[in-house]
């Protein structure tokens, strides 16, 4: 996803389409986990009205990757804030504008000291949709990012978050595949089939969002991925106005990529939804995950730019 300065641009505006957006209702209490929302962006007020509504239907973990050291400290503290519903990921997002060497070795210190309370490194990546991608020495730069990063997850037993669009999929994963990582997500996975299936026969996991419910792509991609590697995520603040207009993304949304996922393959809603839970839970090893430390203050708004 696009990032400016910080906080996360949509794309263009999309006319709504003619299916409803998934009735979350029906998928029971407990059977969804949002595995990518940047819930610390500036762009998020009420935290906690967000935490009670998704967790009032149906959201049962909630995975918050952070972009920058910053961001990282922030969603350690939205953990800590809101211990067994949002799990912690610390990362370096490839779009930033501003990177340095000094950020990997930040990252590494962070992820070390806070392995406990961390689900998964990440999210870092190639950079595809900024100035920076079309940079060689940034393009260098951030796959230093993804070898330390995978370095870390192989050595740590972490899950890694890859933002990895298009065919910069292929060369995050050369990087992973090479550095033995055991736990990969591909998120918001948008790959040509020869790449996807590459990363499917390592047994990696890619998430789809709520545009798999329009988007043919995004749908061809769910069709040809076995279900037992499959996640879904929001990518909040990222707005679906195809799906969801004029309204911010939260994470109960994953339920229009659950009901999108079962159309494609045909499934019911609620096999899907367990899927995908289960799926997570696995990817980012949440059953054995230790708290963040807190804060004794209201679960109120990070300060975190996102």
């Amino acid at each position: 996803m696009p990032v400016q300065i910080g906080l996360f641009i949509s794309h263009p505006h999309l006319p709504p389409r003619c299916p409803h957006p998934a009735d979350f209702a029906t998928l029971g209490s407990g059977d969804m986990i949002d595995t990518h929302i940047h819930l610390d962006s500036a762009r998020y007020g009420d935290r906690a009205a967000i935490c009670e509504r998704s967790a009032a239907r149906g959201v049962e973990a909630i995975v918050v990757p952070g972009i920058s050291q910053a961001s990282n400290l922030a969603v350690l503290d939205l953990a800590g804030r809101f211990p067994g519903l949002v799990y912690a990921a610390a990362g370096l997002h490839p779009e930033l504008p501003a990177m340095d060497r000094g950020d990997i070795d930040a990252l590494a210190d962070t992820v070390q000291l806070h392995r406990p309370s961390i689900c998964a490194v990440g999210e870092v990546g190639i950079p595809y949709y900024g100035p920076g991608a079309a940079v060689p020495g940034r393009q260098a730069l951030a796959r230093d990012v993804v070898e330390c990063a995978a370095s870390l997850a192989r050595e740590l037993d972490l899950a890694i978050i890859l933002h990895a669009p298009h065919e910069t999929a292929a060369v995050a994963l050369q990087i992973v595949r090479r550095a033995g990582v055991r736990l990969v997500v591909f998120h918001w996975h948008k790959s040509d089939e020869s790449t996807t299936r590459a990363i499917l026969d390592e047994g990696f996991f890619v998430s789809f969002t709520p545009e798999v419910a329009w988007r043919e792509r995004d749908r061809e991609l769910a069709r040809l991925a076995p279900m037992h590697q499959i996640v879904v995520e929001t990518d909040g603040p990222h707005s679906h106005e195809r799906v969801f207009p004029g309204r911010q993304t939260e994470p109960w949304m994953v339920s229009e990529a659950i009901a999108a996922i079962a159309e494609v393959k045909r499934m019911d809603r609620q096999e899907v939804a367990i899927a995908t839970t289960a799926n997570a839970r696995r990817l980012f090893a949440l059953d054995n995950r230790k708290p963040a430390p807190g804060k004794d203050a209201d679960h109120g708004e990070s300060n975190s730019s996102g």
